[in-house]
């Protein structure tokens, strides 16, 4: 049912070997993900961001968040993503601009 409501939304959960995963786990259960890929040398993708629902609305998304800046983001990088509507405010917030807009999903970038 979890993964249903992620797919829902248009979250791709699918496995990817190039793209680094962090997970949250509350009691040993995987509440929440975000992924990372590296492009090249000084570009990173931001990638498959995810909270279960009965999870959201306690900081995970942002523990995540910062977890996985302080590890693949040295401040050199261009670190571009593309988001849905409910994901567009995390990234706004943290300095991304739009670059496109295309059927509900937004390409943001932040130098």
């Amino acid at each position: 049912q979890s993964l249903q409501v992620l797919k829902k939304e248009r979250v791709d959960m699918s496995w990817n070997p190039a793209v680094n995963y962090l997970g949250a786990y509350v009691g040993g259960r995987l509440v929440g993900v975000v992924g990372c890929q590296r492009l090249g040398r000084n570009k990173l993708r931001y990638k498959s961001a995810g909270v279960l629902k009965e999870y959201r609305g306690q900081g995970i998304y942002t523990l995540l968040w910062k977890e996985r800046d302080r590890i693949y983001n040295t401040g050199k990088e261009t670190v571009t993503a593309f988001c849905t509507e409910k994901s567009l405010p995390m990234f706004l917030q943290h300095g991304f601009k739009v670059i496109s807009e295309r059927n509900g999903i937004t390409f943001v970038k932040r130098d």
